[in-house]
C-alpha cells in the first residue's frame, strides 16, 4: 500500500471511535455489543478492505451507522464493509449484513433455531414439503473443490416445534447476485456464504 494511502487508512481508523455516536452505542448495547469492542473490530476490518480509504467520508460514516443500528459486527462474518462505485463513478462505502449476523439477529428475536446450507452438483439431497418440511443433504466428498452450487436452503425450527423451509434454485440466486451493486464485494469473495444468506 502506498505511503499516502497507508496514512489515510491510519487516519480513518483513528476516526472510527468518533463515528460511533451515543445513540449508536446505546443501540449496540441493546444487541449485547460493547461500543469499544465494536470500534476495535471495525478498525481491523478496514485493514481487510483497503478500498474503503477511497470512499467518500460521508458514505463511510453511513456504513458504520448502519452496522451499529443493525447491531452487527463488521468482522466479515456478521457483516462486511464494502466499497462500490455509484452511478457517477464515485466510490462509496456500504455495510452488508452477512449470513451469520442475520442468523444471530433472527435467533435473538424469535428463539428459533436456524440452519442453512448450499447444495452442490453431485450432492445427494431429499426435500420434503408440506406440514413437516425437512431437508437432507449428503455432500459428495469426492467432488471438486469448486463444484457448482445448484441451490441454497434455510430452515427455521420455531420454539413450538414448527418448521419453515425455503430452497432457492440457482436461477434465483443469480438474480439476487446480479442485483448487487458491489462488483468486487462479498459475492466475489464469499459467494457460497452469500448464497446461503439469500
Amino acid at each position: 500500500m502506498p505511503q499516502n494511502r497507508k496514512q489515510a487508512m491510519v487516519t480513518l481508523q483513528g476516526k472510527v471511535n468518533t463515528l460511533i455516536t451515543a445513540e449508536q452505542a446505546a443501540t449496540l448495547a441493546t444487541h449485547g455489543l460493547d461500543a469499544p469492542a465494536f470500534a476495535a473490530v471495525a478498525q481491523a476490518a478496514l485493514l481487510h478492505t483497503p478500498d474503503i480509504v477511497d470512499c467518500t467520508p460521508i458514505s463511510v460514516m453511513k456504513a458504520m451507522r448502519k452496522a451499529c443500528l443493525q447491531g452487527l459486527m463488521p468482522d466479515t462474518r456478521e457483516g462486511a464493509l464494502v466499497a462500490f462505485k455509484n452511478r457517477d463513478g464515485v466510490k462509496e462505502a456500504n455495510f452488508i449484513a452477512m449470513k451469520e449476523g442475520l442468523q444471530r439477529l433472527f435467533t435473538q428475536a424469535t428463539g428459533a433455531t436456524l440452519q442453512s446450507g448450499v447444495i452442490r452438483k453431485g450432492d445427494t439431497y431429499e426435500i420434503a414439503t408440506g406440514a413437516e418440511p425437512n431437508i437432507t443433504v449428503v455432500p459428495n466428498l469426492e467432488a471438486e473443490d469448486d463444484a457448482k452450487v445448484i441451490a441454497a436452503w434455510a430452515m427455521a425450527i420455531m420454539p413450538n416445534g414448527s418448521r419453515h423451509l425455503r430452497v432457492l434454485p440457482l436461477r434465483d440466486l443469480r438474480k439476487i447476485q446480479q442485483a448487487s451493486r458491489a462488483r468486487n464485494g462479498p459475492w466475489k469473495t464469499w459467494e457460497d456464504r452469500m448464497q446461503e444468506k439469500s
